[in-house]
């Protein structure tokens, strides 16, 4: 049998992908060393992504469309991975990981090909190490948002522009820029801004040539008309399917203010500091800035678009994720900016070659080190409250997503994802009514935080509401449950209720229950049917499902279960309850005295209406437990 004889591999390609190779484990090491951190955000991606795999459209709940997302491709990207089967958080996982890689491929592009073999594998090392052993890099490929792909395209987009003398530089080769300049504008609103930036200052570098201003404007024109021609199907589309000119994140978290920029320029400032050592190693392009003429241009454009990208993140506040995500780009940006100090040493004698090299080992590694001391990156490593939001959304949806039930939640992420039910976002990123409808005093406080509108969620009779993390809690953190529990109606139509929900381990969380309602105490002629769960009102007693996944309240000798009725009407009626365990003991009152008390199957007669509220009790009469599924009081006639 004829073999295929095997294509001939240059040293420099076998070099090169040695040096790939081993960042790109790199890479995949230090991603898991974060691992299981994944945003609530980006579950607000997932969220937008499964509901186009289930054909409910580009939404983040029923009703109203809204974009609650800024980044389209990235949301596009993991409804195709997750269409032939990949679980969505796994999928946008791939992503991150295969668009960090890419950015190293880019990297690799960048590198000139008369280097020889092993001093163009050298300077791949150093930029593509010095991404894979970023901290913010490792946490968002795993984290499940974009900033890796915004940086893979951002890279791409320049390897065209960097891999030629401007001098010569063909219209072939700023065209293969424009397609990935203007797919950032879909991966962010904002990711248009690097096109833009480029556009300028290729222009500015070729006026100052003393080119025509018609050749500088047609070059500025090539460039700029991707990312603008994508912004604008962007918006057309936003137009046309949201009825929006700007996406909500827009409206929930820009506020160009003096607050604003302080909040910007500390994130900023406090970045650089933490990168001190990649920063002072990217420095290193000082020389060839001073003393190569193409490294000089080349190296203007890199300083344009970090000094551009790092202002803007100061005019918008920074950001609140964990590991300095909108650092990102920057740090692709960093990277060049070292090689392009690498390049010029490795065109030297050996002796420029070996301080180069030692001065970038002992820089990165030092770099490491001052990372683990850095206090966002302990962030990622320690914020696991995203995954509580799996199981007790698996059990809100196993128990009323039948119904329909209307969830009304601070997070927004994982909660509405792994439920899947109709809901609320109490923040306003994903809802219109509220990011339509800004408080004087927006701006002033925490970035993404500060929308609000109690009376409007009142209005919309959610059935579950859980403020805070899905834990939930009792008081509310932010303004739209600052303003609901300010209501008295709001104490009257909802009970706390602690409900029990079963992942790695127990988890508990505190729900406002509408007392009536879809999932409520339901009453008609002559019946009330009173739900177990509801009776989960006091310290002691929690709701969860028994052996046969039945939920309902669990009543201890510590505590007695409660539950309060609205009204009952004159007559006669009979107590008949479904649980298991021994024989509860129940009491039915009001706050002029007890109606009655029994056990199941216990009749009593009511003299006159009682329609200012009526107590049901039920207690655990000996030592075991008792799960209390639903509780029926039968009017009997006469």
């Amino acid at each position: 049998m004829m073999r295929m004889p095997s294509l001939p591999r240059s040293p420099r390609a076998r070099w090169m992908g040695a040096a790939l190779a081993l960042c790109a484990l790199v890479v995949a090491l230090h991603a898991a060393s974060y691992l299981p951190f994944f945003a609530d955000d980006a579950f607000i991606s997932l969220r937008y992504a499964d509901r186009v795999l289930h054909g409910k459209g580009l939404t983040w709940t029923d009703g109203d469309r809204v974009e609650g997302y800024s980044n389209l491709l990235w949301i596009l990207g993991c409804t195709a991975v997750g269409a032939v089967g990949v679980d969505l958080v796994l999928a946008a996982r791939i992503l991150g990981i295969v668009a960090a890689l890419a950015a190293m491929v880019a990297l690799a592009r960048y590198v000139p090909r008369d280097l020889p073999a092993p001093r163009a594998a050298l300077v791949l090392a150093a930029g593509a190490f010095a991404w894979a052993s970023s901290g913010p890099v490792a946490v968002w490929s795993i984290g499940g948002l974009e900033q890796p792909l915004v940086a893979a395209l951002l890279l791409w987009g320049l390897v065209p522009i960097h891999a030629v003398a401007f001098d010569t530089c063909s219209w072939r080769a700023l065209l293969r820029a424009g397609a990935p300049l203007g797919l950032l504008a879909w991966t962010r609103p904002d990711g248009a801004l690097f096109g833009i930036l480029v556009a300028g200052s290729l222009g500015l570098l070729r006026w100052k040539d003393g080119a025509p201003p018609r050749h500088v404007a047609r070059l500025v024109a090539a460039i700029a008309a991707f990312p603008l021609a994508f912004a604008l199907a962007q918006l057309l589309f936003r137009l046309a399917y949201y009825g929006a000119w700007l996406p909500n994140p827009a409206l929930a978290k820009l506020a160009f203010n003096s607050e604003r920029m302080r909040d910007g320029w500390t994130y900023v400032a406090s970045s650089l500091s933490v990168h001190i050592n990649l920063v002072l190693l990217a420095a290193s392009s000082t020389f060839p800035f001073l003393l190569d003429r193409q490294a000089r241009r080349r190296i203007v454009v890199l300083l344009c678009l970090l000094a551009g990208w790092l202002a803007y993140v100061v005019v918008v506040g920074g950001d609140i994720f964990p590991a300095r995500r909108h650092f990102v780009p920057a740090i692709a940006l960093i990277c060049l900016l070292l090689m392009e100090g690498m390049v010029w040493a490795a065109r030297r004698s050996l002796p420029w070659r070996a301080i180069a090299g030692f001065l970038a080992v002992v820089t990165l590694l030092a770099g490491m080190l001052r990372q683990t001391g850095d206090r966002e990156l302990h962030r990622a490593m320690e914020e696991r409250w995203e995954w509580l939001g799996e199981p007790v959304g698996h059990l809100l949806a196993r128990h009323f997503g039948s119904a329909q039930a209307l969830l009304a939640t601070d997070t927004a992420g994982a909660l509405p994802y792994f439920s899947r039910m109709p809901a609320i976002d109490l923040l306003g990123l994903n809802d219109k009514v509220i990011a339509r409808h800004r408080p004087a005093d927006f701006g002033r406080g925490p970035l993404g935080h500060e929308l609000g509108d109690g009376s409007y969620v009142l209005s919309r009779r959610p059935d579950l509401v859980i403020f805070g993390l899905p834990t939930g809690q009792e008081r509310a953190l932010y303004r739209s449950g600052v303003q609901m529990q300010a209501d008295p109606l709001f104490f009257a139509h909802y009970a706390l209720v602690t409900f029990e929900a079963n992942g790695d381990s127990t988890i508990r969380t505190r729900v406002w229950v509408r007392r009536e309602g879809r999932i409520g105490i339901q009453t008609t002629e002559g019946l009330v049917r009173i739900p177990g769960y509801l009776l989960a009102t006091g310290p002691a007693v929690v709701a969860r499902e028994d052996g046969e996944g039945r939920l309902g309240a669990v009543v201890t000798p510590l505590g007695a279960g409660r539950a309060r009725i609205r009204a009952l009407r004159a007559g006669r009626w009979v107590i008949q309850v479904d649980f298991s365990g021994p024989t509860p003991r129940i009491a039915v009152g009001s706050s002029d005295g007890e109606l009655t008390a029994g056990t199941p199957g216990t009749e009593f007669r009511i003299s006159r209406d009682f329609t200012h509220g009526v107590t049901l009790e039920v207690s655990s009469v000996g030592a075991a437990l008792v799960h209390l599924r639903e509780i029926r009081l039968q009017r009997l006639s006469d």
